[in-house]
């Protein structure tokens, strides 16, 4: 195995275009996508088709397509595993969103002075059981709870909107960057243990961001 680097150097200088690595099964990163959520996966512990996608086994996971729940009564994806077990869930640049028509926030007033919005559900974009989650790189939108809802977890370069609870509701010493939540139901960041850095909230009803530690972040209160 330790010449496959090299091979693949040489295979490169010889026929740029032609030689790729290709990740598949054999990489360790399993897809999950629209079909996931429609016919359930119980590889990953989904014994059930339809909303929510659920993963009780720790590893790395990618998305290959944009997913959508349809659902506003439940979580788009459970994530339940044991503490301190590991994973890894990377959007992969698309996204994840509940229910087209969902009852969302209503502005009134102009200028807007008044926008009220109807009380959060338990139901997440990606709700966490467990510790030690990465998720990474897409948009989650149109939940009629939080957007994300995790302890104890590292989240990136992620676009929430338009969720009825926080945009982000992080605790435990979580760790949020490079992050933009707007038009949220409730506030945009929450991390009151954690930190938040390089991120911005704007445009959410209550509240921007709320963290123990919040460094080169934004709170803008308009769109």
């Amino acid at each position: 195995m330790r010449y496959l680097g090299l091979l693949a150097v040489l295979l490169t200088a010889s026929h740029p275009l032609s030689a790729q690595i290709i990740s598949g099964a054999g990489s360790g990163v399993t897809e999950i996508n629209q079909k996931t959520l429609n016919d359930g996966n119980p590889a990953i512990g989904d014994t059930t088709p339809g909303a929510p996608i659920t993963i009780t086994v720790p590893g790395s996971y990618r998305f290959s397509s944009n997913i959508a729940s349809g659902n506003v009564a439940v979580p788009g994806i459970e994530i339940n595993i044991a503490n301190f077990a590991g994973l890894t869930l990377d959007l992969n640049g698309f996204a994840l969103s509940g229910a087209s028509n969902l009852n969302g926030c209503v502005s009134s007033g102009n200028p807007v002075s008044t926008r009220t919005c109807p009380a959060p559900t338990a139901a997440d974009g990606i709700s966490v059981s467990g510790s030690n989650v990465t998720i990474r790189n897409g948009r989650v939108s149109n939940f009629a709870g939080h957007g994300i809802d995790c302890a104890n977890c590292t989240l990136s370069h992620l676009t929430t909107h338009s969720n009825l609870g926080y945009g982000i509701f992080a605790s435990f010493l979580s760790q949020v960057s490079d992050s933009v939540s707007r038009d949220n139901g409730f506030g945009g960041i929450s991390n009151g243990s954690g930190r938040v850095e390089n991120s911005t909230a704007s445009a959410n009803s209550r509240y921007g961001i709320v963290a123990a530690h919040a460094t080169d972040s934004t709170v803008n209160l308009t769109s």
